[in-house]
Formats: structure tokens, sequence, C-alpha cells
């Protein structure tokens, strides 16, 4: 009894709990990468593939590692896209998260994200209905809207209406 007893004691002091393998990337462009033993917080591999378009120049990261399924975002084992658009910089991803060993290896696809690029600016009103002039200034594929969005009307029309109540409430 004894002899059991020692056993089944040693065992479990001896057991280590199997921690996770995933890819992990060793530069921006993963092309490289080793599998790696994951720390027992990390529970799912993660691959995100991401572009970000400023100033007509695009630049792609690959990410391959160990995550929590906090930071994944994203229901293991579904490819999910999504991108941002602020006007000056866009960014798109493509993510996944996995469960098992090493389940990170292939490298996922760029999503599209187009060159059109977004500018909020000024310009004369005698020179907004003339494309030509606005081809040289631009550029040849350049799409000018003139006159202020409605959204823009409405938001001035409120910060006026808020600063005078609040000029005439102090």
């Amino acid at each position: 009894m004894k002899l059991m007893l020692t056993v089944c004691l040693a065992s479990v002091l001896l057991y280590t709990a199997e921690s996770l393998r995933c890819y992990q990337c060793t530069n921006e462009s993963c092309s490289n990468s080793t599998s790696v033993l994951c720390p027992l917080t990390s529970t799912v591999c993660r691959t995100i593939t991401s572009v970000r378009l400023s100033n007509t120049i695009a630049s792609v990261t690959v990410g391959k590692n160990c995550s929590s399924p906090l930071s994944c975002i994203t229901p293991n084992n579904v490819e999910t896209e999504w991108s941002v658009n602020r006007g000056f910089k866009k960014e798109a991803h493509t993510q996944i998260c996995c469960t098992t060993d090493n389940c990170n290896l292939g490298t996922l696809a760029v999503m599209s994200n187009s060159t059109e690029m977004l500018e909020l600016g000024c310009i004369s009103s005698n020179l907004c209905g003339i494309p030509l002039i606005l081809e040289a200034v631009l550029s040849e594929n350049a799409v000018v809207t003139c006159g202020a969005p409605w959204t823009v009307s409405v938001s001035g029309l409120l910060l006026t209406f808020a600063l005078t109540a609040c000029k005439v409430l102090v």
C-alpha cells in the first residue's frame, strides 16, 4: 500500500502540464518561423496578415504567435477579416486563431485593400467645377466632391448653438 501511495505521489509531483506549441515568426514578413512551446497562459495559436496603406505606400506584415483567447477577439478556426479607413491611412487584417499544436503554419492571404485614399481639404469654389484644373492639381483619377457634407454642416450648426447657449447661461 505504501508503495502504491509513493508511486502516485511521485507521479503527481513530477507531472508537468503539456503546453501548446505554435509557430512564431522571426521577422515582419514571416519568411522564417519556428515552433515554440507556449506559456501556460497562451492557449491558442494566432496568425494575422496586416496591410497598412499610408500616402500610397503599402506595407504587409505577417504575425504568428502564441496568444490568449482574449487577445484573439475572433472565434477559433474561423478566418476573419476586418479593415479600418481613417481617411489618411487604411488598414486591413486577416486573422485566424486555433487550438491544436502548430496549427498556425499557413500564412493567410492579404485582404484586398484598394489604393484609393480619402483626403479632406478646401479648394476655392471657382476651381471646384473645372475638371482639367483638378486633374492637374490632384491627380488624373481624382474624384472631388464640392461643398461640405451635410453632417459637417449639422455639426457646425450644433457647435454654434452649444457655444451660444453656453455664453447665454454663463
